[in-house]
């Protein structure tokens, strides 16, 4: 047993491979050290084949065969496997336990007593009678009581017949409501425009930030949100007209602020129609090969585009209906600076003071010229007429107000340009 002790020391102490030393041609050398210091016997090699004598005294194999392990006592192998053991005796039999002796009988229940009978039910009667006043009822007598009595109750009176109603939308956002026919016929305007939980007419207030304001039955100018004077002076030479929805494109429909000058009504805004492809029209106050805004300009239309552009009922002025608007203006001299809107849009220049006094509001759109090219934003605005130019059928009249000029300049202009247009009612 020390022995066996000595040499498994003797292997873990070791660093080097050890060897089995041969004995004769067919005894082979253990080449194989296992990690944990025992040498593996490679799987058919035989045991008596193995060297076993002083030289590997304590040196262990494990052998794949039998899945055994063997150390070398100097002289042979010998098995580490435990002997083993000796079976157990056999327990002795068990004593069967004693029998449970039975519970005692229990005591049997009382009977229970009968229940009592209810008592009979008591029948009812019901009778018609009529009170002193004539009114009818029914008396109900249970038994010999009275128990009470149900008076019919009064005959209502028939309401009057109702009269149908029909819904129509109408424009700016109201829809009429008509009721009845001929004398009791009623119409009421209700309008879908809300601010908060009131309703308004969008022609004649606005709302901001939930507040509704009031035009007092003055029109309304919902690009602007500002109220539209009516008079000028208390003279019927300028007033509001109403204003021009023009729905054309679904898309984009413009509503324009309109003017009466004397006895003609003429757009205050400068048209933003969008012609389709085959219309040249461009954004006006560009520049160099770029578009503007026409959102604030309105647009520009070559001559051809410009005769045909105006709304149903609106047509492009000619050069006699710009004259006659100039004869109740004033003076051809003082005509720019009474129509010329008072913005800083318009280049300044010195003694030039524009008070669009007529609310026509004419802007610096400035032009485009044949070669595509936007200019002069802010210095003069040019307005098509539908008159052709005498000496040239390529050309037409224009009417042109300058930043720099009170009055104004009639000029011949080639049709392939592009201006603004104002369109005046037929």
């Amino acid at each position: 047993m020390n022995k066996m002790k000595f040499g498994f020391a003797t292997i873990l102490a070791s660093t080097a491979m050890l060897a089995i030393t041969a004995c004769g041609d067919d005894v082979t050398k253990v080449t194989e050290i296992h990690q944990d210091g025992m040498a593996v016997l490679e799987k058919g090699k035989k045991l008596s084949k193995q060297a076993c004598d002083t030289t590997n005294v304590g040196e262990m194999l494990f052998v794949t065969d039998s899945s055994e392990a063997f150390i070398c006592d100097g002289e042979s192998w010998q098995t580490l496997k435990g002997e083993k053991g000796e079976n157990g005796k056999d327990g002795a039999d068990g004593k069967d336990g004693a029998d449970g002796k039975d519970g005692a009988k229990g005591d049997p229940g009382k009977q229970g007593e009968d229940g009592k009978a209810g008592a009979n039910g008591v029948s009812c009667s019901a009778k018609s009678v009529k009170n002193k006043a004539g009114l009818e009822g029914l008396e109900v007598t249970c038994g010999e009581t009275v128990v009470d009595t149900i008076w019919n109750g009064a005959k209502g009176e028939s309401g009057n017949d109702g009269v149908g109603c029909s819904v129509e939308d109408g424009l700016d956002g109201t829809v009429k409501v008509t009721c009845g026919e001929g004398d009791g016929k009623t119409t009421e305007t209700i309008f879908k425009a809300m601010c908060g939980a009131k309703p308004y007419d969008p022609t004649m207030a606005f709302c901001s930030e939930g507040e509704l304001f009031s035009c007092d039955d003055k029109p309304y100018d919902p690009k602007t949100q500002y109220c539209l004077e009516v008079t000028r002076d208390g003279s019927d030479i300028y007033s509001v007209e109403a204003l021009l929805t023009d729905a054309r494109d679904g898309q984009n429909i413009q509503v324009y602020k309109t003017v009466k000058i004397g006895d003609q009504v003429w757009m205050a805004e400068n048209l933003n129609y969008t012609v389709n492809a085959s219309g040249q029209n461009w954004c006006g106050g560009g520049s160099g090969k770029s578009e503007g805004d026409c959102n604030k300009y309105g647009r520009l239309y070559t001559w051809a585009t410009a005769v045909g552009v105006c709304p149903e009922d609106w047509h492009l002025p000619d050069t006699t209906e710009w004259k006659k608007l100039f004869n109740v203006v004033g003076k051809t001299d003082i005509v720019g600076q009474k129509l010329k809107a008072n913005t800083d849009l318009w280049r300044s220049s010195d003694g030039i003071s524009n008070d669009d006094a007529f609310g026509f509001s004419i802007l610096p759109a400035g032009g485009r010229s044949d070669a595509g090219l936007f200019g002069s934003e802010g210095s003069y605005a040019g307005f098509w007429s539908s008159s052709e130019f005498e000496d040239s059928s390529s050309d037409a009249w224009g009417l042109f107000f300058d930043y720099n000029l009170n009055g104004m300049r009639q000029n011949n202009e080639t049709k392939l340009f592009a201006y603004s247009v104002r369109c005046v009612k037929d």
